[in-house]
């Protein structure tokens, strides 16, 4: 099993580092030299203990419900399950994704990158918050990019399998209002509790909070209470005071 928020931070910690290489090696890749669409995907997820096919196409193949090319290469790959389709309008909500899924597009006329399989010519990494993260081509390095960019270009989006994410942090992701897609804004963003796949992390700081809350109120409590114990003897001798003074009063008159 591979956790989304550690998925997507493999991501996003190659922003602005791996120039677009249309066709780089498995070895290219790997050592961060040159990558393109589908070998950064690639990367990523094993990365995260997760096999998927070289190119784009086979990665939608292998991951779509029924994986196609999952049979077909003998189980070697993941699996996965479609959980959006672009359909004509070429494009999908982001409400209908979690961290860690994979968006693919295509319908460009580009020679130099023919469609595959379902016209499938890109490959990107769903990261929450409208957005993901891709290789995205010539003269270009890993970059965040708004999922809405690609509209009209949008084919379908699957979940890969042994991937566990939280619908609950997706749902908090879409209703933040963005995020900053600078390479530091996103990942300080992802790293944030309240907008990554760590709800553990939150209850357990907001359980670490509570605790120390109820550490301050026991010594506000211990604290006032010793106040009022010096007040009220303070009273209390200034009462004798009072009532010896008139005691000397009489005895003198």
């Amino acid at each position: 099993m591979a956790d989304a928020s550690s998925l997507v931070s493999n991501a996003t910690s190659l922003i602005g580092k791996v120039p677009y290489k249309l066709g780089a090696s498995v070895g290219e890749t790997a050592s961060n030299v040159v990558a393109d669409c589908s070998s950064f995907v690639q990367r990523v997820f094993t990365v995260s203990g997760i096999d998927l096919p070289r190119t784009a196409d086979q990665q939608y193949k292998a991951t779509m419900t029924g994986g196609g090319v999952t049979s077909a290469l003998g189980g070697k790959y993941a699996t996965g399950t479609t959980v959006a389709s672009g359909g004509s309008s070429g494009t999908i909500s982001a409400s209908s994704l979690l961290p860690g899924d994979l968006v693919f597009m295509g319908g460009w006329n580009d020679p130099t990158n023919n469609p595959g399989y379902a016209g499938i010519q890109h490959v990107a990494i769903y990261a929450g918050n409208g957005t993901i993260v891709e290789e995205g081509g010539a003269n270009q390095n890993v970059n965040a990019t708004p999922l809405s960019s690609f509209n009209g270009h949008i084919i379908a989006a699957t979940r890969v399998n042994n991937v566990t994410t939280s619908s609950t942090s997706s749902t908090t992701q879409q209703s933040s209002g963005g995020i900053d897609l600078t390479p530091g804004g996103i990942i300080n963003t992802l790293l944030t509790p309240a907008t990554s796949v760590t709800d553990g992390i939150s209850t357990s700081i907001t359980s670490g909070v509570n605790g120390l809350e109820g550490v301050f109120l026991y010594f506000v409590i211990i604290i006032i209470a010793i106040a009022i114990f010096i007040v009220g003897g303070m009273l209390l001798v200034g009462r004798d005071n009072v009532a010896s003074g008139s005691k000397l009063a009489a005895m003198a008159a």
